[in-house]
């Protein structure tokens, strides 16, 4: 596998392995949930993420919602982003909830609650850039 150059079929092979559900536990202790998710972290160099000032404990890939979709409210003690690819979903972050579909960006601050619903009929699918990388 690549440390740095990842081609289209590389990364693409997460979509065959389906979705699937998650509970995860955030920084506060509270346990939330992935309801029809799929995730491809990339996997990078930590020593050149590092070395660069990127946190090695910050998480950057790409994640999907199936049609139904939702993952439940929670934070992280970063900031988050996302760059909608694909679909479009219900998202709330902090008190403003809007929908967000393809080019839309969604900023999320460090220690503020979001939740997302894929309530459309199409993969709701972004590029994800910060946030407690899951172990």
């Amino acid at each position: 596998m690549p440390k740095y150059i990842f081609q289209p079929d590389e990364y693409s092979r997460w979509m065959s392995d389906g979705f699937v559900d998650h509970e995860w536990t955030d920084h506060t202790g509270r346990t939330y949930g992935q309801v029809g998710a799929r995730s491809y972290v990339l996997p990078g160099d930590s020593e050149s993420l590092d070395a660069f000032g990127y946190a090695s404990d910050v998480s950057y890939g790409v994640n999907s919602f199936a049609p139904g979709g939702v993952y439940e409210n929670h934070s992280h003690q970063t900031f988050q982003y996302y760059f909608v690819l694909s679909g479009s979903a219900k998202v709330t972050v902090g008190d403003e909830e809007r929908r967000a579909g393809k080019g839309a960006w969604i900023v999320i601050p460090p220690e503020v609650d979001h939740y997302l619903e894929n309530d459309g009929d199409e993969d709701f699918t972004y590029i994800l850039i910060g946030g407690n990388r899951l172990e």
